[in-house]
């Protein structure tokens, strides 16, 4: 799940259910670091699931609109 707020946070929903069938634990995954952006969908590469694409918009940057990556990988290599 992505979150409209300053900054967008992105939250993971546990399968667990209740007898409702409502997740049992909601926990923060990630939030965007730039405090403008506004996150709008998520989605995993369907070839590679370590890495996490985020549409952003309203961004801080020069660059507008445009799709975030983050990766496992990219965050080892630092």
């Amino acid at each position: 799940m992505i979150e409209d707020n300053s900054p967008s946070d992105i939250w993971i929903a546990s399968q667990h259910t209740n007898k409702f069938d409502a997740s049992c634990k909601v926990s923060l995954f990630a939030s965007l670091s730039d405090p403008q952006a506004e996150g709008s969908v998520i989605y995993f590469n369907p070839h590679d699931p370590s890495v996490l694409y985020a549409n952003v918009q309203h961004t801080a940057a020069e660059d507008w609109d445009a799709t975030w990556a983050n990766s496992r990988h990219a965050r080892e290599s630092k």
